[in-house]
């Protein structure tokens, strides 16, 4: 699957990571499309959620951003953009690893039959936001770690990712090194 698709997570991939942060498809057996970024050692990081959202729920998304700017200098936790010509938040704090076996399709427009997409400068600060905060999730987890402290969990998304993470790696081992 090609970076920057929405896609929708397998009911497996729920059963095998329960945490209760983790969004989960709608009740009516339709799925939460959540925007893929890139890769590392075969495990994509995907933004959360992308929500399409009417003026009121936008507005408190908005409202949401402020005041995290005014507290914290930043938000980018959510990302307000655009999709198919509606207004659409990207829920980074709600983003989670997956590998391709749990990814059961990708968001498919139906009026073009192609994958969905955003405006370039909209994926781009998508992107960088769920970069950013993965990196921080990262270093705190592996700082944590190395001072042999229990791995606390992070409060820039809801999800333990960094759990998801470290389980997923299980499935794909590092490459061996040669023996001399």
């Amino acid at each position: 699957m090609q970076e920057g698709c929405f896609c929708f997570l397998t009911p497996s991939y729920y059963i095998r990571f329960t945490d209760p942060y983790l969004m989960r498809s709608k009740e009516d057996g339709g799925g939460r499309r959540s925007f893929s970024l890139s890769e590392t050692r075969c495990i994509r990081i995907l933004c959360g959620w992308c929500l399409f959202r009417g003026p009121t729920k936008m507005n408190k998304y908005q409202d949401v951003i402020q005041r995290k700017i005014r507290l914290y200098g930043r938000c980018d936790t959510i990302i307000l953009g655009t999709v198919l010509g509606r207004r659409a938040a990207f829920l980074i704090q709600n983003m989670c690893p997956a590998v391709e076996q749990y990814i059961a399709d990708i968001y498919i427009q139906p009026s073009t039959n192609l994958p969905v997409a955003i405006r370039k400068q909209e994926r781009l600060a998508v992107e960088r936001a769920a970069k950013s905060v993965w990196a921080r999730i990262k270093r705190k987890a592996e700082a944590e770690a190395g001072e042999g402290k229990p791995i606390s969990k992070n409060g820039f998304v809801f999800p333990d990712i960094f759990s998801i993470y470290m389980e997923l790696l299980k499935d794909f081992p590092a490459p061996q090194q040669p023996e001399n």
